[in-house]
């Protein structure tokens, strides 16, 4: 059995998808990874999908601070909702559980566990 102790590392496989969201004064990337686990009991095992999350920092165009990292499972993961959103704006416009800066194509795990994307308001996010 792998010791919980010990961290799985995974092996970028390829980047499949990403999005910029500009959200006030931060600029996100939400992205779609596969990967492999390089050890633990699923070493060498077939690729996953996973979803990050990444802010970025400074002034250097490739620094960055991961601000999510999750597996996702088939049947747990959502789309984004970008086509769903809506003609307003403002603070109580937001929903939690959903990303409406990124298309159906980007997966995302339930929306606690990202920060940017959740105002409903289709004028909000930059359109590509």
């Amino acid at each position: 059995m792998w010791p919980m102790s010990e961290k799985v590392k995974y092996s970028l496989v390829e980047a499949i998808k990403s999005n910029g969201i500009f959200e006030g004064t931060k600029i996100y990337t939400h992205v779609n990874l596969s990967v492999v686990a390089k050890n633990g009991p699923k070493k060498n095992a077939t690729k996953v999908l996973v979803f990050a999350e990444l802010l970025h920092v400074g002034d250097r165009p490739n620094a960055m601070a991961l601000t999510s990292f999750h597996l996702l499972d088939e049947k747990k993961q959502l789309a984004g909702c970008r086509h769903l959103a809506q003609n307003s704006f403002g603070n109580k416009d937001k929903d939690m559980n959903h990303c409406y800066a990124c298309t159906d194509v980007i997966k995302h795990p339930d929306g606690a566990r990202y920060k940017a994307g959740h105002f409903v308001a289709m004028s909000y996010y930059y359109e590509d």
